[in-house]
C-alpha cells in the first residue's frame, strides 16, 4: 500500500527534540524523506539513522537558523539530495537573546528561561483541556495541514494549543 506522502520531501528545523522530531517522525510515518535540521549531531543523527533503520529515508544537517548562510546551505543540500523540497516546517526557535550566562542582561535571560522553566505550571491554570498537548499531537497536525486532506485550507491561523488561545 502507497503511504500518502511517498516520494514527497518535508524539511524540519529544530527536527532533534520535541515538537520537532515527532514532526519528522511522522512524515516519515507517512512515507515522507526527511531532511532534520539542528544544532545537536548526536540527536539529529540519532533521529535519522532511526527513520533508515526503518527503511525510511532521512539525512540530518547541522544549521542555525538565525544565520541566513545557514538556511540557505540547508535548502541547497535538500535540493541537492532529493531533487525538490515539497513541505518546511520552521520550528526551530529561541526565546531570547544569546550569548554566555554571565555576560546577557538579567531580562534577556529572563526572557529566555519563563518560557521554559515556568511555561507549564502557569500555562496549566489557564489550558482549558486541563493538560499540556504533547508534541506528536502538534505533529499529527503539521502532517495533516501539509496533507492532500487539508488542501482547501488556506491563509488561517490554526492553534494546536488544546484551547489555551481562547482564555
Amino acid at each position: 500500500m502507497t503511504k500518502p506522502m511517498n516520494g514527497k520531501v518535508a524539511l524540519v528545523t529544530g527536527g532533534s527534540s520535541g515538537i520537532g522530531k515527532a514532526t519528522v517522525l511522522a512524515f516519515a510515518e507517512e512515507g515522507a524523506k526527511v531532511v532534520i535540521a539542528s544544532r545537536t549531531p548526536a540527536t539529529g543523527e540519532q533521529v535519522a539513522r532511526t527513520i533508515r533503520e526503518a527503511g525510511g529515508a532521512a539525512m540530518w544537517v547541522e544549521t542555525d537558523v538565525t544565520q541566513a548562510a545557514q538556511v540557505e546551505a540547508l535548502v541547497q543540500r535538500t535540493l541537492d539530495a532529493y531533487g525538490r523540497l515539497d513541505y518546511a516546517f520552521n520550528n526551530a526557535g529561541s526565546g531570547g537573546a544569546g550569548g554566555w550566562i554571565t555576560e546577557i542582561e538579567e531580562a534577556d535571560w529572563d526572557a529566555t528561561i519563563d518560557g521554559y522553566l515556568d511555561a507549564e505550571q502557569g500555562m496549566l491554570l489557564h489550558q482549558p483541556i486541563g493538560r499540556l498537548g504533547e508534541p506528536e499531537e502538534v505533529a499529527h497536525a503539521v502532517v495533516w495541514l501539509c496533507s492532500d486532506q487539508a488542501s482547501l485550507i488556506t491563509g488561517t491561523a490554526m492553534p494546536v494549543d488544546g484551547g489555551y488561545l481562547m482564555v
